[in-house]
């Protein structure tokens, strides 16, 4: 499925992904899987931006609500959802409209965010490039969740 998008000298694989109205393109390196959106769980006390929790392969995954995040529109029905490591081991879900497919993007081509919209997005944009007239933004996978927040699940896991 992959296709070539923009590639250049440096070309990188990206996941790219609709969150709403929303173009968002994940590191593949990040990407563990995506799949059709399950059931979810409230997990209280959780930012607005998280949807719930979800159950991927017996563990408790945060889902993202990626097009809330990103200062749109809360889904009221998402149709999938992309799962990322964070590191340590740590999944956490993205739900989104839709799954695009992998491409090759040129890392010569994503512009740096201004630092006013870089302390907007709160870290999880790390890029952003125009393509096709439409914004893509680069989602920094490892900043998507505060830690102190993928600590409390831990910690609430810890206790079921």
């Amino acid at each position: 499925m992959a296709a070539a998008s923009g590639v250049g000298a440096n070309p990188q694989m990206w996941l790219l992904c609709r969150a709403g109205t929303r173009l968002c393109a994940l590191a593949i390196t990040h990407v563990v899987e995506t799949m059709r959106m399950p059931p979810l769980e409230p997990f209280l006390e959780a930012p607005d931006f998280i949807a719930g929790l979800a159950v991927v392969h017996g563990d408790a995954v945060p889902v993202i609500a990626t097009a809330q995040l990103l200062g749109g529109e809360k889904e009221d029905h998402p149709q999938r959802l992309v799962t990322i490591d964070v590191g340590s081991g740590r999944l956490v879900a993205l739900a989104v409209t839709e799954v695009i497919g992998v491409h090759a993007i040129a890392s010569e081509l994503q512009r740096e965010l201004p630092t006013l919209l870089r302390d907007a997005a709160h870290e999880a944009v790390q890029a952003l490039q125009v393509r096709d007239n439409e914004l893509m933004l680069f989602l920094n996978g490892g900043k998507l969740i505060p830690e102190s927040l993928l600590d409390r699940l831990d910690a609430q896991k810890l206790q079921t």
